[in-house]
């Protein structure tokens, strides 16, 4: 009996750690994009003139593409494009750098699937494959059948007659 219990303590003890130690590492890795976020910020709104914006308007989105998964700093300037391209007789907007404006499709999605997940899961549980017991009755007809002056009178069930 101890050493089971022995087992849970150690067992709870390592999840918690676990659990401890990823929360750590998130809250370090945004610590350090918040940090590095602020900086491209300062520098764009140092910025003297409109390139020297753009440049680090640019190196703020390639922030921003690197939290996607498999996009790396070796990378990034591949994946840039595909994300942000412009034409060059696009006149020049002022666009918001906001990591919500990124983000706010994938959001989206991942709330779309989630919705679809628990519809499914519902649809899953409550289903049942038995049906509620229905009484049919018969029809009850009456005919007089005769040829002649001696008909006679019956009573039958179903739809014919005999």
């Amino acid at each position: 009996m101890d050493n089971d219990s022995g087992a849970l303590i150690l067992l709870i003890v390592l999840i918690a750690s676990a659990f401890l130690l990823i929360v750590l590492k998130l809250a370090q890795f945004v610590n350090h994009f918040s940090r590095e976020k602020q900086h491209l910020l300062t520098e764009m709104h140092r910025a003297a003139d409109y390139n020297e914006y753009r440049y680090w308007r640019r190196e703020l989105r390639c922030l921003y593409l690197c939290l996607i998964p498999f996009v790396t700093e070796r990378n990034v300037m591949k994946v840039y494009p595909v994300f942000f391209h412009r034409a060059k007789h696009a006149a020049k907007k002022k666009r918001s750098d906001g990591l919500m404006h990124i983000l706010a499709p994938s959001m989206l999605a991942i709330c779309i699937c989630a919705v679809c997940l628990c519809g499914a899961s519902w649809a899953w549980f409550t289903a049942s494959t038995t049906t509620g017991t229905t009484t049919t009755t018969g029809i009850t007809t009456r005919a007089k059948v005769g040829a002649g002056a001696g008909a006679r009178t019956g009573t039958g069930t179903g739809t014919g007659t005999t």
